[in-house]
């Protein structure tokens, strides 16, 4: 399954953390690439608009709130299981980011 299928614009990708890790060229950090990558619960990745090119962040009065911006955080997404079900039903996640602020994971969706 295509993680671009749970987001409800499909404008968005998700980047691996291994894709993501930027180049240094003479000391200069590079902005990775945005690539597709399917779902595994649990992943880290980042989160890029394909409209804009710019990547989900938390600059924002809260740091909380869905953004964009040159300089993206990491998202985490996970399995969730609604109230009685013993199996995951292939679409339903948790969606968290990692706020700088607080240094620590919270809940986007």
């Amino acid at each position: 399954m295509k993680v671009s299928k749970l987001l409800a614009s499909g404008a968005l990708l998700l980047v691996g953390g291994a894709a993501a890790q930027a180049a240094i060229v003479d000391g200069v950090r590079q902005k990775p690439t945005p690539e597709k990558t399917d779902f595994v619960a649990g992943d880290t990745l980042l989160l890029c608009n394909k409209g804009t090119n710019l990547w989900w962040t938390g600059a924002n009065d809260y740091q909380t709130r869905a953004s964009v911006d040159s300089v993206g955080v990491k998202v985490c997404l996970t399995k969730h299981l609604k109230d009685g079900d013993t199996e995951w039903d292939g679409k339903s996640v948790i969606f968290n980011n990692y706020v700088n602020k607080f240094g620590d994971w919270r809940h986007v969706f």
